[in-house]
This record gives C-alpha cells, sequence and structure tokens, in this order.
C-alpha cells in the first residue's frame, strides 16, 4: 500500500540524516573543540 511505503521511506529517511550527522560530528568534534577552545 503506497501510503505504508511512503511512511517507511520518510522514517528510513530521517534516520539515516540522523545517523551520518552523528557520523560526521563525531569525525569533527576535535577539529571543533579545537577551534572554539582558542
Amino acid at each position: 500500500d503506497p501510503h505504508a511505503w511512503g511512511t517507511w521511506l520518510i522514517y528510513v529517511a530521517a534516520v539515516l540524516t540522523l545517523w551520518s550527522m552523528a557520523y560526521y560530528l563525531r569525525k569533527a568534534w576535535p577539529e571543533i573543540c579545537a577551534r572554539t577552545a582558542h
């Protein structure tokens, strides 16, 4: 049923967005701390 597929895809997209954001934030965290410390 298309409505269920649409809802499911929106949830998947949201989870992937949050996951990638957290991943890059974790990678960039030392750089962020170094910039804000000075």
